[in-house]
């Protein structure tokens, strides 16, 4: 069991004094630890690494992925407001052109007020010139 499941087992077991003991440990890798508190959609423990961890909120992963990509492709809605709050770049595109926003359009089928609170633009658009407005007004 690597650092990271044994951090979301501990939390999940409410065991917040052992996370927080993984998560001061030298090999604990930031990124998978946000990786999957997104995953589980988890707010609680994203927050609790984000306080305890030396964290670049944009820092991008494997494809080009930032934490808002996740987020987004996982329909995490819940998460932008402290993304935004801690300086993610919602409007990151990964390797593939692929944006944040567009991903809760097509995952979530948000509406497009939604869209526009989260910061959905009209003007950035995917590879295939979709944005998530203009994407969701098509469906």
């Amino acid at each position: 069991m690597n650092l990271t499941d044994m951090l979301a087992a501990a939390w999940t077991q409410g065991r917040k004094v052992l996370a927080t003991a993984i998560l001061n440990e030298p090999d604990m890798n930031f990124g998978a630890a946000i990786f999957r508190s997104i995953y589980m959609g988890d707010l609680d423990l994203f927050n609790h690494i984000v306080e305890i961890g030396k964290i670049d909120i944009n820092q991008t992963y494997e494809h080009g992925n930032t934490a808002v990509n996740w987020a987004g492709q996982w329909d995490r809605t819940k998460f932008f407001p402290r993304l935004k709050e801690l300086g993610a770049d919602l409007d990151h595109q990964n390797e593939d052109g692929a944006y944040a926003l567009l991903s809760v359009t097509i995952m979530g089928g948000r509406s497009k007020e939604v869209l526009k609170e989260l910061g959905a633009r009209d003007d950035l658009v995917d590879r295939h010139g979709r944005s998530a407005v203009t994407f969701k007004a098509a469906a």
